[in-house]
């Protein structure tokens, strides 16, 4: 074990044995989140999700105590993690921090490129798997009664709004695999995908989101801005998460239907200040999270008030009635997982985002400050599955060790 060459090479089968499992966990996770979000739920057995959700979680658990060139005190921070997550599963039955908690950590010492792509593919072939198995009568079809587009159907989807969110979800990974590279052919692919998808659906956010997310990235890309402007978007980049989830929270908390100002701005987010309001009253807010069920028009509902109307298609009855879903990622994680993960949360984006504007370009950054906006009215903060971002902390953890190590090893040959 002391010859040098065998020493490289079991380092590389460990890493290659590392990068297996991560990917494999990630890949598992992303696939049984599209399909327990979609029909194919109603008439699969709940144990099979679970299993799969437990092989996952194992995978990327089992890949981050790899010591494959982690830093001690990685492992310490990243096992003092685990153990909170497992907590709050104890207290929330949520596994959401789990897998957000061994996705973001759990990725120092992978490619980038191959983690981010293959997240993208396999939200590519889920969704294209479950369009065509609700096109074949195969798993159930919804039909919506409310303001869809041009196609009355989920198509086997949850909902209606998550072709959009999955083709964000796209967008974001094929600019997080090249580090905020985007070649204008790509972006216009996607930008085509995201318009067809609102023109089918209707869902207005996502395909905005998109399509500035993809203006913004083609417009700064390979820009190298000077060390004033870099250390001006580190601030307004590690600053926006912590800003934006006060800001959202007190509007909420404050929100009362004779302020006509907080009434108007609660009609411009779809009635989202008062569901927060809402929520807020009855549930309460706890260190540590709480078990909650919040009644949306996706899945779950459907699953309690579908009924048969024949040719294989389902029609969703009473779709508004008991409605208490809450969008806002930093009021919906904040009464579900409690104060101390939502600041962990919070604390992870805001490393990212400082990291972010030290090793890459703008257009990642900018990334990362859409996304703090977004949470305000969507539920992404912690769901990596359709938000990869987080996965961003292992990478550039492992990046800014090695600078360390390299820096290290030039002053040591200064001073010999």
């Amino acid at each position: 074990m002391h010859n040098p060459l065998t020493k490289r090479i079991v380092s590389g089968r460990v890493g290659a044995l590392k990068s297996s499992l991560y990917l494999g966990g990630s890949i598992l996770y992303v696939a049984v989140m599209a399909f327990e979000n979609s029909t194919a739920s109603i008439l699969l057995p709940e144990k099979l999700f679970t299993l799969i959700k437990i092989v996952a979680l194992g995978l990327l658990c089992v890949s981050l105590f790899i010591p494959k060139g982690v830093p001690v005190w990685y492992i310490v921070v990243s096992t003092f993690m685990l153990c909170l997550s497992a907590g709050l599963y104890a207290t929330t039955t949520s596994t959401l921090p789990l897998f957000f908690v061994s996705m973001a950590f759990g990725s120092y010492g992978v490619e980038r490129k191959k983690v981010f792509s293959s997240i993208a593919l396999t939200i590519v072939v889920s969704a294209a798997i479950i369009f065509t198995l609700a096109l074949g009568g195969i798993i159930p079809n919804i039909m919506r009664t409310n303001n869809y587009g041009l196609l009355k159907y989920d198509m086997g989807f949850g909902y209606g709004s998550q072709p959009s969110q999955y083709i964000e979800t796209v967008a974001i990974c094929v600019i997080l695999a090249s580090d905020g590279e985007l070649s204008k052919k790509k972006a216009a692919g996607i930008a085509i995908a995201a318009l067809v998808a609102f023109l089918l659906w209707n869902f207005i956010t996502s395909f905005l989101i998109t399509v500035a997310l993809l203006i913004l990235v083609l417009l700064v890309q390979g820009v190298s801005p000077e060390k004033r402007t870099r250390d001006l978007f580190k601030v307004l980049s590690v600053s926006i998460y912590p800003i934006i989830t006060v800001v959202t929270i007190a509007l909420t908390a404050c929100f009362s239907a004779s302020n006509q100002f907080l009434s108007a701005v609660d009609r411009m987010l779809s009635w989202r200040l008062t569901l927060g309001k809402q929520a807020l009253d009855w549930h309460g807010v706890r260190l540590f999270g709480q078990p909650v069920y919040f009644k949306g028009f996706g899945i779950n509902a459907a699953k309690s008030t579908i009924i048969e109307s024949g040719g294989g298609y389902y029609e969703l009855v009473d779709a508004n009635a008991g409605y208490t879903y809450v969008d806002s990622s930093y009021v919906l994680y904040l009464i579900l997982l409690g104060i101390v993960f939502l600041l962990v949360s919070i604390g992870v984006y805001a490393a990212i985002s400082w990291m972010a504007a030290e090793h890459s370009g703008l257009a990642t950054v900018i990334l990362l400050m859409l996304l703090a906006v977004q949470c305000s009215i969507n539920p992404l903060l912690v769901e990596t599955y359709v938000n990869p971002a987080p996965i961003l902390l292992g990478l550039y953890s492992q990046e800014r060790n090695l600078i360390r190590k390299s820096q290290l090893l030039q002053d040591e040959g200064k001073a010999d």
